[in-house]
């Protein structure tokens, strides 16, 4: 799946799902993989149809198994990690309030079979992925999260992604994913990027977005040479493939290329570049468009132009609001970057 061969997994689970009908993983990851192929030809609305549609088929069966086999906590950890995909949905459409409703009703079963088996390491994804991201709501839904038996301590949601992603048996994967982003995005800490993203880059060599997360980590930390050397394969993923796979990469590798132009002082080509993303921008989440908005007033500003780049500012944090760019950009709206200090992209 990891290497974007949904069919054949898809087969696969098929078979597994005649030979054991009651397997535990088998349900949970037929619907994620179908989604996640979905995703990369549908419409995000048509993609989230599987996991509501999924849900009500599943969640039945998985009460039942709870009942049948009380002993075996696989089954709560798959159930509350279908509710977990629903807060996935909510995620993307910035739905905070539904995020930490849907969230926590997976909370209860997953945080029971923790109880019931401390050596299940793979609860300790979902939980410290909805932790983590209820550490950065505002303090009322952190609150409200509180009330469910969440925790809102973003260390700890690290720690609890780490190990999972160190001795999780089948979310080890999926927690590096959720660790890139946040060591990439939210925590500004590119060495922990760097290492978490070339492993799965590495592992999985025809997944695009791990490649392109691996690509921003070098040049996030300036490695351009081992950039310039990942390119050919970066330029394959949106040149062939699934459609909204090309428009995805496509857009990503613009905005890679807008900070490399930004870095190097090349104001007007990381505007060109910039423009080109906001002008056509069609993907799922929109930080990447955040950022071209920042990338582009921060280069406007720099080259005269302090007037269209409070535009681009105030823009960019309609799509900015839990990342560190967003302050940034409240501060450039008021003050010139003439006058703060450390006025670096990252």
């Amino acid at each position: 799946m990891y290497n974007f061969k949904f069919d054949s997994t898809i087969d696969k689970l098929e078979i597994l799902s005649q030979k054991n009908p009651n397997d535990p993983l088998v349900p949970f990851l037929k619907i994620s993989t179908q989604w996640q192929r979905s995703l990369l030809a549908d419409s995000p609305e048509e993609s989230y149809e599987i996991i509501y549609d999924g849900i009500d088929d599943a969640v039945p069966f998985y009460h039942e198994m709870i009942k049948k086999y009380p002993d075996d906590q696989n089954y709560r950890l798959f159930l509350g990690s279908l509710y977990g995909l629903k807060a996935r949905i909510d995620l993307a459409q910035g739905k905070w309030m539904e995020l930490i409703f849907s969230g926590a009703r997976g909370f209860i079963f997953i945080d029971e079979a923790r109880k019931r088996d401390p050596e299940l390491y793979d609860v300790y994804m979902p939980i410290g992925t909805l932790e983590y991201f209820l550490c950065k709501t505002p303090e009322t839904l952190q609150v409200i999260g509180n009330i469910f038996g969440l925790q809102s301590d973003c260390e700890l949601a690290i720690e609890k992604l780490e190990t999972a992603s160190s001795k999780g048996r089948f979310s080890w994967v999926e927690s590096r994913n959720i660790l890139s982003y946040a060591y990439l995005y939210l925590e500004r800490d590119y060495d922990k990027a760097l290492e978490v993203t070339s492993s799965l880059a590495k592992e999985f060599p025809g997944h695009p977005f791990f490649a392109y997360l691996y690509a921003e980590a070098l040049v996030r930390l300036k490695k351009y040479e081992e950039y310039s050397a990942l390119e050919s394969r970066l330029k394959s993923f949106y040149e062939s493939g699934p459609q909204n796979q090309m428009i995805e990469c496509r857009d990503k590798h613009l905005y890679i290329q807008a900070m490399i132009e930004y870095d190097k002082g090349d104001y007007e080509k990381a505007i060109s570049l910039c423009d080109e993303i906001i002008e056509g921008y069609e993907i799922e989440f929109k930080w990447i468009l955040g950022y071209a908005y920042f990338i582009k007033g921060k280069s406007l500003e720099l080259s005269g132009d302090r007037a269209s780049a409070i535009v681009n500012y105030k823009s960019s944090i309609l799509y900015l609001e839990h990342y560190p760019e967003y302050k940034e950009a409240e501060i450039l709206i008021s003050t010139p970057i003439s006058e703060v200090a450390g006025n670096t992209l990252r």
